[in-house]
């Protein structure tokens, strides 16, 4: 007998390991690191005529949690990054790859969580 059909919005994800995932989420952390760059330039251009609006920029930009957030997708981006390179170059095989997914887990939760210790949140 089969187990408990899964809902039909969940179906999709069962047929993927965990490098297709991490594929996806390099492709979805890049794009908002893209849009996180275009954003920050818009404030920082606004900000030079306005004096306020630098301080609430600033203000928005050294809360503790939003730099742990920014670290976490910058570390992520750049350390699954490095993860495939090392793949695809083929110094590191398919078969430590889920051990090198698991040590960038590791890395950016820690740099996260250095971050939030750093700065006090």
């Amino acid at each position: 007998m089969k187990g408990p059909s899964l809902p039909y919005a969940l179906r999709w994800v069962r047929g993927m390991d965990i490098a297709r995932w991490a594929h996806r989420l390099q492709r979805w952390s890049g794009l908002f690191l893209t849009a996180f760059a275009m954003w920050h330039s818009l404030q920082l251009y606004r900000s030079a005529r306005d004096p306020s609006l630098l301080a609430n920029h600033l203000a928005l930009l050294y809360n503790p949690w939003f730099m742990a957030a920014i670290t976490l997708v910058v570390g992520f981006h750049g350390l699954n990054g490095l993860r495939q390179l090392v793949y695809e170059v083929g110094i590191l095989g398919i078969t430590s790859q889920r051990r090198l997914i698991l040590v960038v887990k590791v890395l950016v939760l820690l740099l996260a969580f250095g971050v939030l210790a750093w700065r006090g949140g």
